[in-house]
């Protein structure tokens, strides 16, 4: 590790914890209801959370990235081919967040 590490933004780790929950029951909420507005409705906030999903990944890793550019060093990645099968996930929350993780966006 460096003595110069980026600081990654623990403050929107906790904001985005937080948000995504309440995110989660207003959409559980929504499917239940199964009416066509809220089908419209859960389209639009799908993309909304995609968007803020790429968002915060790229926030999360940009620095990491342009701290081993400085440093002339790699960046190793194990193989996250399975990864949802071989994790050992309890409870309903722990679930949703583990599901909800954009392994992919990772890779690329």
């Amino acid at each position: 590790t460096s003595t110069h590490a980026p600081l990654i933004p623990t403050l929107t780790f906790q904001v985005h914890r937080g948000a995504s929950r309440l995110k989660a029951k207003v959409r559980a909420s929504l499917q239940s209801k199964g009416t066509k507005g809220a089908k419209r409705l859960l389209k639009r906030l799908s993309g909304r959370e995609r968007r803020f999903q790429q968002w915060l990944n790229h926030t999360i890793s940009r620095p990491l990235v342009d701290e081993a550019k400085s440093l002339n060093a790699a960046i190793a990645f194990e193989d996250l081919t399975g990864i949802r099968q071989r994790a050992i996930v309890k409870g309903s929350e722990q679930r949703r967040q583990h599901h909800n993780w954009a392994f992919y966006q990772y890779a690329a």
